[in-house]
């Protein structure tokens, strides 16, 4: 039976040198199409200057028509933001820098006129190779620019992927997002905020001091990135890398790129870590390389490989008589074990942390033992065991002064609450029945 289909547009720009990614972005609009999309009366078509039907006139001009009948925009960049598209001093040069951007600017005007059928723009950034961030030419100077742009006036927001299927996850998220826009008639948008100039000291890329060494780029990387301006961090990071045996600059990067969620550098970072730690005979950084590739892997899903590092830093670092290492290690170990379902397990590693957390009075340290093994409680239907454990948690994180921490656990208890008074109720319901 015939049934009609809201057809959306969603145009990809992007400079050369993406062509992976621009074909993961057709495959992964079809595959959405047939499993989601399609019955639920959408079709997304993906457009891009490979449909584009050719014709008269100038090329660029032929391709901007097409991003203003688009509803979506794409905008994917990595380590090249192109070339004009026209010549300097000809009619056609309109003072952008490359198609890519002049595709972006239509694009955003189109967002903000009523008349057109541009509801969002997604902007995604591959990560690019620490040895071109740490000394930039001239066309990853002009991406970081765009980047740091974006990121200080809020224009769009961004993500960031190391891998491709991390770029068709996020593609699959947005398209998600719009079915579900889509089905609720929430397709109208605000507009976006002005956009200032391009161009002037802000927008440069940051000329670096030197000589420094390897630790001062470490530790202002660091800064950089607790205060949010990652882009500015990234550069330090990977210039205290350039070297190639700090592993100390190494493990701080993987660090980071857990924290901005690029899995697949961060694993590549580690593992450097190890190498470097087994060319030093150095078993305690090997012992930290373990652990954060433990910790990457789990994160990726690979429990038993999660597991296997963890286990291996716990025998480094028992051997060496290192308790602040064990305690992370047995609460890592606890972490994998309750994401496979292994409640007494879990516990068992959770109170083995809590134990030398209290021996070595590390408040943070415990804080996170109680609130991990108040998760176990739960999961079991402990809910005043729970509570229990989550309120020392509580009490230790005001102590430490971690804001982030304490509304985490405050929500986690409130919830508790709720549970229990939806359990009461049913009690009661059940009462009433009999």
């Amino acid at each position: 039976m015939a049934f009609d289909l809201k057809a959306y547009r969603v145009f990809i720009a992007s400079p050369g040198g993406l062509d992976k990614e621009r074909k993961a972005f057709r495959e992964v609009i079809q595959r959405y199409n047939e499993q989601e999309a399609n019955h639920r009366g959408v079709q997304f078509i993906s457009v891009g200057w490979e449909t584009n039907p050719g014709g008269a006139g100038r090329a660029q001009r032929l391709i901007n028509e097409q991003v203003r009948e688009s509803d979506f925009f794409v905008l994917l960049l990595c380590d090249h933001w192109g070339t004009p598209p026209a010549e300097l001093g000809t009619p056609e040069y309109h003072g952008y820098q490359s198609g890519t951007e002049e595709e972006y600017e239509v694009a955003r005007q189109c967002l903000a006129d009523e008349e057109r059928p541009m509801t969002d723009i997604m902007c995604c950034f591959k990560a690019v190779d620490p040895g071109k961030l740490s000394d930039p030419g001239q066309q990853l100077q002009k991406v970081l620019a765009f980047k740091k742009r974006v990121g200080r006036t809020k224009e769009l927001m961004y993500r960031e992927f190391d891998e491709l299927s991390l770029f068709e996850n996020l593609l699959r998220t947005k398209l998600s997002e719009w079915l579900r826009n889509h089905e609720a008639g929430e397709m109208d948008t605000e507009p976006p905020p002005e956009l200032p100039e391009v161009g002037g000291e802000s927008d440069a890329v940051a000329t670096h001091p030197e000589p420094t060494n390897t630790r001062e780029l470490v530790n202002e990387a660091k800064t950089l990135a607790d205060v949010g301006k990652r882009i500015e961090a990234e550069e330090r990071f990977a210039r205290a890398i350039t070297r190639g045996d700090d592993a100390y600059a190494f493990n701080a990067y993987g660090l980071f790129l857990i924290r901005v969620g690029r899995l697949g550098q961060a694993q590549a970072m580690f593992e450097r870590v190890l190498q470097l730690g087994a060319g030093y005979h150095d078993e305690e950084v090997i012992a930290i390389a373990y652990g954060n590739l433990g910790n990457v892997l789990r994160t990726r899903g690979d429990l038993d490989g999660a597991e296997e590092m963890h286990r291996k830093s716990l025998e480094i670092e028992e051997r060496l008589g290192l308790p602040e290492g064990m305690a992370s290690d047995y609460g890592n170990l606890g972490t994998v074990l309750l994401t496979r379902g292994d409640l007494d397990g879990a516990e068992e590693m959770y109170r083995k942390s809590l134990e030398i957390e209290e021996r070595l009075g590390q408040l943070e340290g415990m804080a996170n033992a109680y609130g991990n093994l108040g998760i176990v409680l739960k999961t079991r239907g402990d809910l005043d065991g729970a509570r229990s454990y989550w309120q020392q948690a509580l009490s230790l994180y005001e102590r430490i002064g971690m804001p982030q921490m304490i509304a985490r656990v405050q929500e986690w208890i409130e919830q508790l609450g709720l549970s229990a008074e939806d359990g009461a109720s049913r009690s009661s319901k059940e009462d009433d029945e009999a």
